[in-house]
């Protein structure tokens, strides 16, 4: 209702017409004083009062105002049904359709940011010409949308937050598309991936599922393998900083490749191959070989499983 109450205040700041609303027989928007017009709303009724108009004017207002109203009410009634499927609850046949035909299926990101409210408005700000579902839901913002780019959306939305408010956010995708009528399942799925991520991907914002893939071969590895490879490098895993754990990480995640890598974590090429030879030093590794680089990999991931 307070959405209505809105759209309402905008719409007489606007055009300086005085004017009151009734929906459902109660009113929430004027005085009631007026002319009285019948509403043809969706799924409901309401009544608009006009003051001191000419015939044509009040005409062309009433199907102005039932216009905008419609359009609110089929919103809500997406949001609504957008956050039903992501807990799970069931949609009415009717709404199913609308929502399939509005996003038969996409992408589904999460994103998590301290400044929830305003960064809601800025996406639905900055997606407001595209068709997108977005919403505030169980702490996080959660957005579903038909992207060609998935990762540059993600890295978009990312730079937004961050020249808006300053501030880093997570985003983290599912990097392949769902079906609408499927998003809790992706919904839940994606919520483990960001518990999972904020383990193993510490400082890195963006990321996707298909990112994880190695990882998801390295969680079926035995835990007592798992182990054996911090207590070999226990001491040198230690004295790992957060710079030189990231730079393991953008490489593998780069398929070995220094100039992507160093681009990631915009830093010199040199200070790149500087980092990387430290890092074979301090291990004993070549990490120019695959087998050593994985080896790497999976204690700084197993250390991590620990220590966190």
């Amino acid at each position: 209702m307070q959405s209505l109450i809105d759209l309402f205040e905008d719409i007489k700041s606007n055009t300086g017409i005085d004017f009151s609303v009734e929906i459902s027989g109660n009113l929430i928007f004027g005085d009631g004083s007026g002319k009285g017009y019948a509403l043809k709303l969706k799924n409901t009724y309401g009544d608009l009062y006009l003051k001191d108009k000419s015939a044509s004017l009040q005409l062309l207002f009433k199907y102005f105002l039932e216009t905008q109203i419609n359009a609110l009410l089929d919103r809500d009634e997406l949001k609504d049904a957008f956050r039903n499927l992501l807990s799970g609850k069931s949609v009415s046949p009717d709404i199913m359709t609308s929502l399939a035909s509005f996003i038969p299926s996409g992408t589904l990101f999460l994103i998590e940011s301290k400044n929830t409210e305003y960064n809601l408005n800025l996406l639905r700000e900055i997606y407001e010409e595209r068709k997108i579902l977005i919403d505030y839901y169980e702490g996080f913002l959660v957005l579903f949308g038909d992207f060609q780019e998935p990762h540059d959306e993600a890295m978009s939305i990312y730079s937004s937050i961050m020249e808006n408010t300053i501030e880093e956010p997570l985003v983290v995708y599912l990097g392949h598309d769902g079906f609408i009528a499927s998003l809790n399942e992706q919904y839940d799925e994606l919520l483990q991936f960001m518990k999972a991520g904020k383990k193993l991907f510490i400082g890195n914002h963006v990321y996707s599922k298909k990112d994880m893939l190695l990882e998801d071969f390295f969680g079926k590895i035995p835990e007592e393998t798992r182990n054996s490879l911090v207590v070999k490098y226990r001491r040198t895993l230690e004295n790992l900083d957060l710079e030189s754990t990231n730079t393991v990480i953008a490489y593998v995640t780069n398929n070995m490749n220094l100039q992507k890598t160093a681009q990631d974590l915009y830093i010199h090429r040199n200070t790149l191959n500087y980092r990387l030879a430290k890092l074979e030093k301090d291990f004993n590794l070549n990490l120019k070989n695959i087998r050593d680089l994985m080896i790497l990999y999976f204690s700084i991931l197993s250390y991590r499983e620990n220590k966190f």
